[in-house]
């Protein structure tokens, strides 16, 4: 039809011109003869317009822009064409809509994971990478989690003379909500050593009742509170939730028998103590739940006894980095594989000679 896309630039406000009038009516125009249209405005070309198509691309009443069809034929524009041409719009309408639609979610994505990038950095900051020293105690730690920031943390802290605090604790949910409840939940943790003079069960009590006061929604803490008494070589340990400690003595790896419910869950809650006398060369492994629950592609988990087993067969001088390590490794060889469902948080103390 001799059809030729742009012959120049024009700047038109909408209804001025041919091009305005079929943005402002979101409506095609096809004029045979330009020269008899008042709505015609040229343009400086080296290309004589003589008929001229218009169609909007119009999406759900918005526009998008238009299609503009000259030719230096008259009447060279039929219904036909109007028709071909308009069926064309309403896709390309779609597409254009389609792509800036995946153009801002990508935009927006990008940002997302800058901002989590940035997040897991804070909180791999937030995590300590050593213990304090406490005489005659080893102190080694494994974490991975599931998703960019992990609902899962633990924090050493010193809790007076020839006493260090463990924690290891595990926040309903995952990703960023949960991530900042733990981060609440650690520097709660940190005012308590400042004071150092509750006991495991007081810090889990009283951290529930301000856990609960906050009345978040399907937000809670399972925990384990632990502090080890250099002097008289005991570990002092209460739960709010968290799976049963191993304590592994000579041949023998044992549960320790400490329970509780998790935090900000129910008020006015008490919690019990163990106390544990340990001997040199005795292990203490604390684990999320996400360790023990990790399980293979038909759904077994990997539970106590294989973590048992897994700790029975280490060297009697293993460090308790490499225990730890140990752990994990037997955890994600058990998944074949998969994808981490939920953090894993491993700390292992060891008496030393």
């Amino acid at each position: 039809r001799g059809g030729i896309p742009f012959t120049g630039v024009r700047s038109q406000s909408l209804g001025e011109g041919l091009c305005g009038a079929a943005a402002a009516l979101r409506q095609t125009i096809r004029v045979p003869n330009v020269h008899l249209d008042p709505r015609y405005m040229g343009c400086a070309s080296s290309l004589a317009v003589n008929s001229e198509m218009i169609v909007p691309l119009v999406l759900e009443d918005r526009l998008l822009g238009i299609l503009d069809f000259e030719s230096e034929k008259y009447d060279a524009f039929s219904a036909r064409d109007e028709q071909l041409v308009s069926t064309l719009a309403s896709s390309l309408a779609i597409a254009l809509e389609n792509a800036r639609l995946y153009e801002r979610l990508r935009l927006d994505e990008m940002r997302v994971h800058e901002d989590l990038e940035m997040a897991r950095e804070l909180q791999a900051q937030l995590l300590p990478k050593v213990s304090p020293w406490v005489p005659g105690l080893q102190v080694g730690f494994a974490y991975e989690p599931a998703r960019h920031l992990g609902g899962d943390f633990y924090d050493f802290l010193s809790y007076g003379e020839g006493r260090l605090a463990v924690a290891v604790g595990d926040v309903a949910g995952k990703s960023t909500p949960a991530a900042l409840y733990g981060s609440f939940a650690v520097g709660m943790l940190r005012e308590y050593a400042t004071r150092g003079v509750y006991g495991p069960s007081q810090v889990l009590a009283d951290m529930n009742r301000r856990l609960k006061q906050l009345s978040i929604d399907r937000r809670f803490l399972a925990m384990m509170f632990a502090v080890y008494d250099a002097g008289a070589r005991t570990l002092t340990l209460a739960s709010s939730g968290l799976p049963k400690p191993f304590h592994k003595s000579g041949d023998e790896v044992r549960e320790i028998p400490v329970h509780g419910v998790p935090l900000g869950l129910l008020s006015d809650r008490g919690y019990e103590e163990r106390v544990i006398q340990l001997q040199p060369g005795d292990v203490v492994v604390i684990c999320s739940d996400g360790v023990e629950e990790s399980h293979d592609p038909d759904g077994e988990e990997l539970g106590s006894r294989r973590i048992r087993e897994v700790l029975l067969r280490m060297a009697p001088d293993a460090t308790p980095a490499e225990i730890a390590q140990t752990l994990l490794q037997a955890s994600c060889r058990f998944t074949r594989g998969a994808e981490a469902e939920d953090d894993r948080t491993i700390v292992v103390l060891r008496v030393a000679d």
